[in-house]
């Protein structure tokens, strides 16, 4: 893992879940397919109207607003806006480990246009996390991400990277958006190794990769983070291919 990160990619996990006791750990997943798809899970290829999208459970209606319909979906040009004001957040950027701060429009620009075409020749692979409409007509509320490293023995594998709006922080939300990155990016993407890294001290955060099928707690870190020294929290997910 000694590759440079571009100095804008959200690698880390700042969004806050619920205060839910995190469940015993799993072990890794074994065969062809992985990740069950739960009833859920949509991936829909893009077409000569519409983008590539993966449907996510809405969320549910309350009082005051209706059944809000959620997805995953590319980044598009005009969510500069939003991701900007989101991404300077201070509760957002300070749990990400390579954020540039301030956050501007330039920077969110830069990173969308980093995400363009074939992103995966940047070793990005970048989901925009969406509610209304599966297009660029949707609310831009989050991100997920991918990036390419290269391990010690030279092997490919993916940091898992997640950011999402305070305002919709304690949904869970983004477990779900996880589990829907791993089925897509495992079928469509053939990514076979992906690591995590939380600040120890952000449990709520924990508590969205701790459960996820296949992903196994490892030892503690100390890193060089924003100037200083943090411990922070690792988990990784390998494909395991079947003997049988």
């Amino acid at each position: 893992m000694t590759t440079s990160t571009p100095s804008n990619v959200p690698t880390g996990a700042s969004e806050l879940e619920s205060n839910q006791p995190t469940p015993a750990q799993t072990q890794p997943l074994t065969g062809a397919t992985p990740w069950p798809r739960p009833p859920w899970y949509s991936f829909q290829p893009a077409t000569p109207n519409e983008g590539t999208s993966v449907s996510l459970p809405a969320l549910p209606a309350t009082p005051t607003s209706p059944e809000t319909p959620l997805f995953l979906t590319p980044l598009y040009p005009n969510d500069a806006s939003s991701m900007q004001q989101i991404m300077s957040n201070p509760r957002v950027a300070a749990a990400l480990l390579n954020v540039p701060m301030p956050y501007g429009i330039a920077e969110a620009n830069s990173w969308i246009s980093l995400n363009g075409g074939d992103s995966s020749s940047s070793g990005l692979l970048t989901w925009a996390i969406r509610i209304h409409y599966p297009s660029d007509a949707g609310l831009f509320i989050g991100s997920v991400s991918l990036t390419r490293k290269t391990g010690a023995d030279g092997g490919m594998m993916y940091e898992l990277g997640y950011s999402l709006s305070p305002e919709f922080w304690g949904r869970g939300i983004m477990k779900n958006v996880v589990f829907a990155l791993m089925i897509w990016a495992t079928e469509e993407a053939g990514v076979e190794e992906v690591f995590v890294r939380v600040e120890s001290t952000n449990g709520r955060s924990k508590g969205v990769i701790d459960g996820i099928p296949g992903f196994v707690g490892e030892e503690d870190q100390e890193i060089d983070w924003k100037g200083g020294r943090k411990v922070v929290r690792m988990w990784r997910w390998k494909a395991r291919k079947s003997t049988d």
